[in-house]
C-alpha cells in the first residue's frame, strides 16, 4: 500500500479556514474535529459548516462563531493550551511550530523578543482552531506527505489591529520565506497568516501535482468572491510509491570548470549526501564547450547541495525536478577467492536470481598486499562470483 498524499491547489490563495475547510470536504466529520479541539479549553465557539458556490465550483465554507471578547493571546499562553490540550503527539507538534513560525515573524518585524509577542488577529478563537483543526484533521486523514501549488500574493492594504498595513501582510510574507509565490492582480488579502504558516509547516515541496492515484477531492470556499477566478482551495488526497523516498534531480551547466575543480566539487557533493554525481559534456552559448554538472539526492537534501554548486563553482542559476527511479535489492558481503577476501555487492535480479560485483577498492586493497595487477584480482573475484551463484 503506498503512502498518502496530499496536494494543495491554490490558484486563489489560501486561509486557515479554506485549508481546514477542504479537509472537511474529504470527508472528514466535523465531529471529529470538534472532539479533537475540545481539551483546548478556550472560550465557548460554535462551528459551522456549509456549502457554498463559488463561480461554479462546490466546495465547504468552515466558520468558527464566537463572541467578540479577547482577541489576543501571548506566545507562551497559547504554547501552554497547545501542551496541554491532550492532541495527538503529530498535531500537537505541528501546531506549535505553526505559532512558533508567527511568533518569530512577529519577532523579526516588531523588534521584539519571541517570548514578549503577543497575536492579535491570530490570537482569536478562529484563528486558534483553523491552526490546531487543520493539524489535527491531516492527523485523521492518515497524510504522510503534503505539498502545495505556488501561491498568488494580492496587493493593496488591510485593517488590522496595528493599523493599515500593506499587503501582502507584513507576517505573511516573512512567513513564506522560501515559499515560491507570485503576484497577482487582486486587490485583497490571498494568503493570510495563519494560512502561510499552517501551509509553511506541513508542506515540504512546492510545485506541480506530484504524481499519485487520486482517492479524492476536497474543495474549500474562501469568504471572498474574486471577479477573475473561483475563490476555492483545492485539496486533492491520493497514494504514491512507498517503495523509495523522493528524489530530486540537480543541475547546472558551467564553461569554465577545470578538471581539478570538478574532482573536488563531485567529492564535496557526495560528502554532502549527494545519491550520484556526473558530468556531461555539452555544447553551450557561444560555442564555447561545457559540462553539465547532473546530482540525484534525497529531496531532504536539496538545499545543502544547491548551496554547495553556488559555492564551489561560477554558476549563477540552478535548476532541479522531481525525479522517479527503480532500484534492485542489495547488500554487501565478503567473497573467498584463492587471491583472498574480496568485499562484493549482492543484487537480487527482479527474476529471483542474484549477481555478485565486486568493489573496486576491496580489490584494489588486497592486489597492494600482494602485489599484483587489480585486473587479475577483480577477475578472479568475478569468476569465483559466478561459480557461486551457479551454484
Amino acid at each position: 500500500m503506498g503512502n498518502r498524499i496530499l496536494y494543495f491547489d491554490a490558484p486563489a490563495g489560501l486561509s486557515g479556514d479554506m485549508i481546514l475547510a477542504s479537509l472537511l470536504d474529504l470527508g472528514l466529520d466535523l465531529r471529529q474535529i470538534e472532539t479533537g479541539l475540545s481539551g483546548l479549553g478556550i472560550d465557548p465557539y460554535d462551528l459551522k459548516q456549509t456549502t457554498e458556490d463559488r463561480m461554479g465550483i462546490s466546495g465547504q465554507r468552515f466558520e468558527v462563531l464566537y463572541e467578540d471578547g479577547r482577541s489576543h493571546r501571548g506566545f507562551g499562553e497559547i504554547t501552554r493550551m497547545i501542551e496541554e490540550s491532550g492532541l495527538p503527539s503529530r498535531a500537537r507538534a505541528r501546531s506549535l511550530e505553526a505559532f512558533q513560525r508567527i511568533a518569530e515573524a512577529e519577532s523579526d518585524i516588531h523588534g521584539l523578543p519571541v517570548e514578549a509577542v503577543h497575536f492579535h488577529e491570530v490570537g482569536a478563537v478562529d484563528s486558534i482552531v483553523d491552526i490546531v483543526g487543520t493539524m489535527l484533521a491531516l492527523d485523521i486523514l492518515g497524510v504522510d506527505e503534503a505539498c502545495c501549488s505556488p501561491l498568488p500574493l494580492g496587493k493593496g492594504s488591510i485593517s488590522c489591529a496595528h493599523g493599515v498595513i500593506p499587503l501582502p501582510a507584513p507576517a505573511a510574507l516573512e512567513i513564506l520565506k522560501g515559499v515560491p509565490v507570485y503576484g497577482v492582480e487582486l486587490e485583497g488579502e490571498t494568503v493570510t497568516p495563519t494560512g502561510a504558516a499552517i501551509i509553511s509547516v506541513v508542506c515540504r515541496e512546492f510545485g506541480p501535482l506530484p504524481e499519485m492515484r487520486i482517492s479524492s477531492i476536497g474543495y474549500g470556499a474562501g469568504k471572498r468572491e474574486w471577479p477573475d477566478r473561483p475563490n476555492v482551495l483545492r485539496a486533492v488526497l491520493g497514494t504514491g510509491d512507498v517503495s523509495s523516498e523522493p528524489i530530486i534531480a540537480i543541475e547546472t551547466n558551467i564553461d569554465d570548470l577545470t578538471p581539478e575543480l570538478a574532482g573536488y566539487l563531485m567529492e564535496r557533493l557526495l560528502d554532502e549526501g549527494a545519491l550520484d554525481v556526473g558530468f556531461l559534456p555539452i555544447q553551450m552559448k557561444k560555442c564555447r564547450p561545457g559540462l553539465m554538472v547532473h546530482v540525484l539526492a534525497s529531496l531532504e537534501k536539496r538545499d545543502r547541495l544547491v548551496r554547495v554548486l553556488f559555492s564551489e563553482t561560477t554558476t549563477i542559476g540552478i535548476r532541479y525536478y522531481r525525479v522517479q527511479r527503480e532500484t534492485l535489492p542489495r547488500k554487501k558481503g565478503v567473497l573467498e577467492t584463492e587471491l583472498g577476501s574480496v568485499v562484493v555487492k549482492t543484487v537480487e535480479m527482479p527474476d529471483g536470481k542474484v549477481r555478485h560485483y565486486p568493489e573496486y577498492e576491496s580489490c584494489a586493497a588486497l592486489a597492494r598486499q600482494l602485489g599484483v595487477p587489480v585486473i587479475d584480482v577483480y577477475t578472479e573475484a568475478a569468476v569465483t562470483a559466478k561459480r557461486t551463484s551457479d551454484v
